[in-house]
């Protein structure tokens, strides 16, 4: 019935979860065709303005230049009546009326389409298109970067820090080709996607986001094959696991996964390494470009590092109960939410294996969780002066000074049992002789 109500938890997760995604997808493409339709009719009355322009300066060209007898295009017999009667009109009559203005404003109408006939004859320009596109001849360098931020980035519709304007969204460790690269303050650097997406910034006061990815030198293939190949090659897929196998390892295997599915382990092991030349390799790395700046996670692991030798040595230390749980938390999230994005939704009927991998699921994390809560209870205990239960372990050796304090104490406790007892000796010896003197009857009168 557990395991029941734990599927049934899990189903109405994921129905919320499809739902809420459902929706941001709904309102990302809805702002997504938005800005293209703004960017179609920008794009459209910039070509319009650019054409005017173009236009007036015709005009102004063909109104101060005299017309030749070849150039001129003769007026259409409506127009020429119309100004033989307007010059006859004129002439005739010194004072002018409102038809004589409205025979005017024909006129001029009708020069103005005779003018517009001449440009459109002397100079046809084709239609602008509505989207500019790159020449084939312009040569745009595209540059990879990659997401280093643990929960992701949202994708900007403009290069702005603010969250506003979502239209996308990049997983950590995702890579992406970047054609455009805007500096802005404090050494934040706006990234413009290649794909069109949106744009991206390499940092803010909340840390580090994206990195640039360089080409692997020598030193990179020697990092790798330190770390190990499963480190960069290996991806978990749980679907893909539980699809090929059908079955739920709890062998040891499950460690292995979780340590190559959190990137904080493999820097914090490949940090803390007394062999490893840290330092010469990321100078290596970073000898081809001056402009790349350190991650800041590698400064603050190797400031960690400078307080094993020094000054500073023995005033630091790491908690590894915090790596424990980050551990399991991506392993969780990794095992769990993966499988989630299948495809099901609301509506769809849940498919027979996805029932059977979420009872296993929710079986397995049950177990595990027990599991885990045993091994963190020892991690704990290791941390106490009792001795652990099945442990073969010696217990630490007493110090001299705790050697001594146990000594003193010893002694102490020697010496008030050695006084309560006198005391209590000489009282009874004082009660004993009070008794005695008491019993013994007393003379009336003294002998002579």
């Amino acid at each position: 019935m557990l395991a029941e109500r734990v599927a049934q938890m899990f189903d109405e997760l994921r129905d919320q979860v499809v739902s809420m995604v459902r929706e941001h997808e709904h309102q990302g493409d809805q702002v997504t065709e938005l800005q293209q339709q703004l960017t179609i009719h920008s794009n459209r009355v910039e070509a319009l303005e650019a054409e005017l322009h173009e236009l007036r300066q015709l005009l102004h060209v063909e109104t101060n230049s005299p017309e030749t007898p070849e150039t001129c295009t003769p007026p259409s017999p409506m127009e020429h009546m119309e100004l033989v009667e307007w010059k006859e009109a004129s002439e005739s009559e010194g004072t002018s009326s409102p038809r004589d203005e409205e025979d005017a404003s024909a006129i001029a109408s009708a020069l103005l389409r005779q003018i517009y006939a001449v440009v459109d004859k002397a100079k046809v320009k084709p239609d602008a298109p509505q989207v500019q596109e790159i020449p084939a001849s312009r040569d745009v360098q595209l540059t990879s970067w990659k997401c280093i931020f643990r929960h992701g980035m949202d994708v900007r519709s403009w290069p702005q820090v603010q969250r506003t304007g979502i239209v996308g969204f990049l997983n950590c460790g995702q890579e992406f080709q970047v054609c455009e690269e805007r500096p802005g303050r404090d050494g934040t650097v706006f990234l413009k996607l290649s794909d069109g997406l949106g744009w991206v910034f390499t940092k803010s006061r909340s840390g580090r986001f994206c990195v640039r990815v360089e080409k692997e030198s020598a030193a990179e293939n020697a990092w790798r094959d330190y770390k190990g190949p499963d480190h960069t090659s290996r991806h978990y897929d749980t679907s893909r696991d539980y699809d090929s196998h059908h079955t739920w390892s709890t062998s040891s295997t499950w460690r292995d996964r979780e340590d190559n599915n959190n990137p904080r382990a493999h820097q914090e092991n490949w940090a803390w390494n007394d062999t490893s030349s840290w330092w010469e390799k990321t100078n290596a790395h970073k000898a081809g470009d001056d402009a790349e700046v350190v991650d800041l996670q590698c400064l603050e692991r190797l400031a960690l590092m400078q307080t094993r030798d020094g000054v500073l040595a023995g005033r630091y230390v790491e908690d590894d109960l915090q790596k424990v749980f980050l551990a399991w938390t991506d392993d969780t999230f990794t095992a769990g939410v993966q499988r989630v994005y299948s495809g099901i939704t609301r509506d769809s009927p849940v498919p027979d294996d996805y029932a059977a991998w979420a009872k296993e699921f929710s079986e397995q994390q049950i177990v595990l969780g027990g599991c885990r809560l045993a091994g963190l209870l020892r991690l704990v205990a290791s941390r106490s002066l009792l001795p652990i239960p099945g442990n073969k372990d010696p217990p630490a050796q007493w110090t001299l000074t705790a050697k001594a304090f146990a000594a003193v104490s010893l002694a102490l406790g020697i010496l008030l049992v050695i006084l309560l007892y006198s005391v209590l000796k000489l009282r009874r010896n004082l009660l004993r002789v009070a008794m005695a003197d008491e019993c013994q009857p007393h003379e009336l009168y003294p002998r002579a």
